[in-house]
This record gives structure tokens, sequence and C-alpha cells, in this order.
């Protein structure tokens, strides 16, 4: 895709997801879904991984106004589905503020389909607080698909071009032993697959 039909794309889904947040009931619900379907398919099609152009490039650019917007909003629905929405969504702008609401969102919920979502919008986002829940998840998770799900997340970033640079070579290097210490030692198949790629 060329760059400045990206960019359009790119800056549209942003007007998408702040029209989305101005509205209320089943018109918010609609817009969302919209979006968050949109980038679902753009990515199945890509295959893209987190960070696939310039370092870190999220789908959505940064924009500190939207993603204090999505926290707002996520912050103010006990609906798990609609937070679902929102924790993916803050996975596609990548702002780093959406990491401790996330992990407390995570630490606080039983919900399987929420959980699967917020551990896959941390590991879009990155950084060594959204690295260190993931480990935690990939490693004492009783649930196998959670702990594949973080593990998948785990191996995206430790394959990244960009990950020593935001990272440090060391930690990557202790990332890449630590999924080498799941592949032989999880009990899961699943588990042990999702290192592998």
């Amino acid at each position: 895709m060329c760059s400045v039909h990206k960019k359009r794309g790119i800056n549209m889904r942003s007007e998408k997801i702040e029209k989305a947040l101005e509205t209320k009931g089943e018109e918010r619900w609609k817009l969302l879904g919209q979006v968050t379907e949109e980038t679902l398919k753009e990515r199945i099609s890509q295959r893209a991984s987190p960070w696939r152009g310039s370092p870190f490039e999220a789908a959505v650019p940064l924009n500190k106004e939207l993603e204090g917007r999505l926290i707002e909003a996520f912050k103010n629905t006990n609906n798990y589905r609609l937070r679902s929405v929102f924790a993916f969504l803050m996975g596609e702008v990548g702002g780093e503020s959406s990491i401790p609401v996330l992990i407390e969102a995570l630490n606080s919920t039983e919900k399987r389909d929420f959980k699967l979502v917020a551990i896959e919008a941390l590991g879009k986002i990155g950084g060594p607080q959204a690295l260190k829940v993931l480990r935690k998840h990939a490693s004492h998770d009783p649930d196998e698909l959670i702990r594949g799900t973080a593990v998948q997340a785990l191996q995206v970033i430790s394959s990244s071009e960009h990950s020593p640079v935001r990272f440090g070579q060391e930690a990557i290097g202790d990332l890449r032993n630590f999924l080498k210490h799941i592949e032989n030692a999880d009990p899961s198949p699943y588990v042990r697959a999702m290192v592998e790629g």
C-alpha cells in the first residue's frame, strides 16, 4: 500500500474513533464495531506485526487526546465487551499511558475474552512494564489459551528488529531464553507451538 493511501487510511480511522467516542448508546457500538472490523481486516490482509515500519509504528497515529478519551471511555463502562473494544483500540493507538489501565483491568477480571484482547493490546504497545506482565501470563496463567497468547506477543517482540533498540540487547537475549524455556517446559503443545511462531 502506498504511504499516502496508508496515511489517509490511518487518519480516517482516527477520525472514526473520535466520532464513535462522541456518540452514545447503540450508535457508539455500531461505529466502534466498524472501526474494529476494518482494523482487523487490514491486519489479517497485511499479516502486520507490531512496529512494522519505523520503530513502533501504530495503526493509528499516537494522539494523546484520543488515547486519553479511550482510557476515559474504558474506565467509565463495566460492560466487558465494550471494554474489550476499547482495549483493542488502545493497542492500535499504541500509547504507553494505556499500559497501567490495561494491566489493572487484566488483573481484576476473570473474563477470558477480555484477557486475550488486553494481552494482545499490551503486546502491540510494548514497553518494559507490558513485557513484565506478558511474561507473568506466559509462564503462570492456568489457562493455556491465555498463556499461548502472551507467548505469541512475546515472540513477536523478541523477533522484531526494533526491539533491541527499545528494550536493550540484554533484555531481548533474556526474553529469548525465557521463550526457549517455555518451549521446552510448558505442558501444553499449543503454548509450545506459539514459541515456534
